[in-house]
């Protein structure tokens, strides 16, 4: 048996235990320092972690993460913005001129808007079941392409059926957006992100109707006699 040279020995043993030791040496992060700055940050982790996303999660993920922010919810909350802003157009125009100029009285505004709610309704079973045959990415452009017409359509109506006609196809095709988009964000996010993300794109919905009367005040103000139309017909 070969025997070791003590210095060698020596030298091995400190090698050892410097590699033992090591990972109890490592730099510790900012927010585990102790101390009022370590705890500060501490409390910016969590608050952080509560009204957002957990910080401890890895690069890849923050940044798939952000990626589904940027393109997959910005385009649900603009989608769902501008839908809500062809649900509630109509009694802007009716005190806008539409009233007059179709002849309406009595119950007729609240008839236009039960028939919108009547196509809503009977769109949602179809539209689920379209979902799983037809990629979102086809059904949800489509849609709104649809809607987007026939709101251009209302321009052109001049008694109070074609009214209730556009009415009742805008709400069918407006019904595939909601039920769509909410399995597209319950998809993609856990339980943990989603939450945040389905607030925010509910939130849409009340800010269209916070700023629906001033874009369509502003249409009205100043496209008002343009192209042969009323103020109503282009707001």
């Amino acid at each position: 048996m070969v025997s070791k040279d003590p210095l060698e020995v020596s030298a091995e043993a400190k090698d050892i235990s410097s590699r033992s030791t090591s990972p109890a040496t490592e730099e510790l992060q900012p927010w585990q320092k102790p101390g009022f700055i370590g705890a500060l940050r501490r409390g910016h982790r969590s608050v952080q972690r509560y009204v957002w996303d957990d910080p401890d999660k890895p690069k890849e993920e923050k940044w798939f993460l952000f990626k589904l922010d940027c393109f997959l919810l910005t385009t649900a909350c603009l989608g769902y913005f501008s839908k809500n802003l062809d649900q509630s157009n109509i009694s802007n125009a009716y005190v806008s001129g539409m009233k007059e100029s179709l002849n309406m009285h009595g119950s007729e505004l609240t008839y236009a808007s039960n028939v919108f709610t009547a196509g809503y309704v009977v769109g949602q079973i179809p539209a689920v079941i379209l979902a799983s045959r037809i990629r979102p990415s086809i059904l949800i452009p489509t849609m709104e392409i649809l809607w987007s017409i026939l709101t251009f359509c209302t321009s052109s109506i001049t008694n109070v059926s074609h009214l209730y006609a556009i009415r009742f196809l805008i709400g069918l095709c407006e019904s595939a957006y909601f039920p769509v988009m909410i399995y597209l964000i319950s998809s993609w996010y856990t339980k943990e992100e989603r939450g945040k993300r389905v607030a925010l794109f509910y939130c849409t919905a009340a800010l269209s109707g916070m700023f629906s009367g001033y874009l369509q005040a502003g249409a009205y103000s100043g496209l008002d006699g343009k192209f042969g139309k009323q103020g109503w017909q282009v707001s």
